[in-house]
């Protein structure tokens, strides 16, 4: 005798309600978590737009759960003593949800409300070239050294110096090492993502020394942003779009995603150029190799 494939299968009745069960707590869950982040959401928005946007928008559970906290915690104000901090304190574990600044990031949650959470950690940024480091316990020349090197922006009576020309601030690390290797005479600042005040503070002091700035940011969204920011301390500098030298196309934006919306609202502003190059692509741009070329060429054209 034998048996062929299973045709169906069927709960039992005890499993079946305790089913219907799971399905309500998990529905009622949902609607509670909404409804705290619509609440949130204009609450929040007059001091951080961007989070209240992401508050707005369709969310996965465990983002927004770590959106919400923040919220909250924000118009607690409310603060930790870094990430593990914020998850043990709502995820019952320090390790739990301790990408928390990761997340956040990538729901487009500004930078200083990620300071004023307190889960970003010690600022850092990476320099390269003639610059020189000075604080109350020490001082550093990161001439003629391969970099960029990470430096903490913590120091006591921080301040930086540069006898560079030309200023570099670059997105992409491998891109910031190799450009440091062929122009070691130039200074060169890399940052990773958005900037937090300590490091918007060290491109002003390094911007203001230099004559020349040549700034290359990720051709997206988020190197859309970062543009914002180093235009607005200096207006002055030149802004590189990646996205018109050699470089594999991507997948396109689908319409009405948070990079399409976001970038078109962007076109007003101070990076507006690299935005509309951007929608005109039709996708992000991070490569590398054009990062590099990029910023060769606008060294040799000056």
């Amino acid at each position: 005798m034998s048996l062929g494939a299973p045709r169906r299968w069927r709960l039992t009745a005890r499993w079946e309600q305790h089913r219907r069960q799971r399905a309500t707590r998990r529905a009622t869950e949902r609607a509670a978590w909404t409804g705290r982040a619509l609440t949130a959401a204009p609450a929040i928005a007059g001091r951080y737009p961007q989070l209240s946007y992401a508050l707005g928008r369709h969310r996965g559970p465990v983002e927004r759960r770590v959106l919400v906290h923040a919220a909250e915690d924000l118009l607690a104000h409310r603060s930790h003593h870094g990430p593990r901090a914020f998850s043990q304190q709502h995820f019952g574990h320090t390790k739990a949800r301790d990408d928390v600044e990761r997340i956040l990031a990538r729901c487009g949650v500004e930078a200083d409300a990620l300071v004023e959470l307190g889960i970003r950690r010690a600022g850092r940024t990476g320099v390269a070239g003639p610059v020189q480091m000075h604080t109350a316990t020490g001082d550093l020349n990161f001439t003629g050294i391969k970099g960029p090197t990470d430096v903490r922006l913590d120091q006591p009576a921080l301040a930086l110096c540069t006898s560079a020309e030309t200023l570099i601030v670059i997105e992409n690390r491998q891109a910031a090492e190799t450009v440091s290797d062929r122009h070691p005479e130039q200074a060169l600042l890399w940052t990773q993502g958005m900037m937090g005040p300590d490091s918007l503070a060290v491109l002003a002091t390094l911007a203001g020394q230099a004559t020349q700035v040549l700034a290359a940011p990720d051709a997206d969204l988020g190197g859309v942003r970062i543009a914002q920011q180093f235009l607005r301390l200096a207006p002055g500098a030149q802004l590189i779009d990646i996205g018109a030298f050699p470089h594999q196309p991507r997948r396109l934006y689908a319409p009405g995603s948070v990079s399409e919306v976001r970038l078109r609202a962007a076109i007003s502003g101070p990076a507006g150029a690299l935005a509309e190059a951007c929608l005109e692509r039709g996708y992000g741009v991070e490569r590398e190799l054009a990062a590099v070329d990029a910023i060769t060429a606008a060294l040799t054209a000056g």
